[in-house]
């Protein structure tokens, strides 16, 4: 009976019906509580997004063999997606311990990244890259770690993983933005606009196009992505800062700017660039009091923004900028 239970389970995946396999499924994991039988029940949960099932299903096959490193990777993976980077370093550690392979190395650079390990992660990625140089995941995390300290090899990184994958639109839209920030217009836009025709959903590339729109003096297209990008995630605070940067200095509407600023501040209380630009205006309206208050939040939130520090200068200096 179990068997046939197993045989139909993979049938109905097989087949698309991905709610009655996990039925089945979960079935089987009442009667016969196996190790496979959870990591197939983990595996169909995530992918139906039912997170906290999966991550149940994936503790029980781990129970069972505390040596399974698709159990360990799972939950990794898993962890990462919570933003539990410290348990994700944990898991994939482990499991990498056991087998390295380029798929657990490359989720635990990605979590070593976000630990603050800058170095240990890029060390991950490039034995990913040793061990399958044509995993064009590893390529792309590798990159994204070096995007800001080393630029000109992280270009390298993301094009060879569009070479080995033409359609991997985070490497698009990653790239195009790398290319916008280096000055290469032509090449970032194109890059932009090929992501978003492959994910239309990606509300961060449509911010990294309207800005690169926006620098390109396109302030009406520039204005449609930030529009778009704030209906695909809403209360979502960049769209709307977005948007009151060119309120504010294209049709220098002060009004409107600040109604898009405050809404912002709303959603992410704590957006340091949302603050920094309700202060300018303030600065700009000549509300001191307000406007170093804001620029205030703003530098406690990031101590490091020599734009704030200039403006907060400016302030004290009875300037308007």
């Amino acid at each position: 009976m179990s068997q046939e239970l197993f045989d139909e389970a993979v049938r109905l995946e097989e087949e698309g019906h991905q709610e009655v396999a996990l039925g089945v499924w979960r079935q089987l994991a009442e009667a016969s509580p196996t190790r496979n039988v959870f990591l197939r029940l983990g595996s169909i949960a995530q992918d139906l997004g039912l997170i906290e099932d999966a991550e149940h299903a994936f503790k029980r096959a781990l129970e069972i063999d505390g040596r399974s490193t698709p159990a360990l990777k799972a939950l990794g993976c898993l962890a990462i997606f919570r933003r539990d980077y410290g348990a994700a370093e944990d898991y994939l550690k482990q499991a990498c311990a056991i087998e390295e392979d380029p798929v657990g190395l490359t989720l635990l650079g990605v979590a070593l990244g976000n630990t603050c390990k800058g170095l240990e992660a890029q060390e991950a990625c490039r034995r990913a890259i040793r061990i399958d140089p044509k995993y064009e995941e590893a390529y792309y995390n590798l990159a994204v770690l070096l995007r800001h300290d080393r630029p000109a090899e992280a270009q390298m990184l993301f094009r060879t993983a569009l070479e080995l994958d033409p359609v991997y639109a985070l490497a698009h839209r990653e790239l195009g933005w790398l290319l916008h920030r280096r000055g290469d217009s032509p090449q970032a836009g194109m890059h932009l606009r090929k992501a978003i025709e492959l994910e239309p959903d990606d509300g961060l590339a449509h911010i990294y196009l309207g800005n690169y729109l926006w620098q390109c003096a396109e302030g009406d297209e520039a204005m449609a992505e930030f529009r778009i990008a704030e209906a695909l995630k809403p209360g979502w605070a960049v769209p709307l800062w977005c948007q009151g940067d060119i309120y504010e200095n294209r049709h220098e509407d002060l009004d409107l700017a600040q109604a898009c600023f405050e809404r912002a501040l709303q959603f992410e209380p704590e957006c340091a660039e949302a603050l920094k630009n309700l202060g300018r205006l303030f600065m700009k309206r000549g509300q001191v009091d307000l406007a170093r208050e804001y620029l205030n939040r703003a530098l406690r939130l990031s101590p490091g923004s020599g734009r704030v520090q200039k403006l907060l200068s400016a302030l004290d200096e009875g300037r308007s900028e």
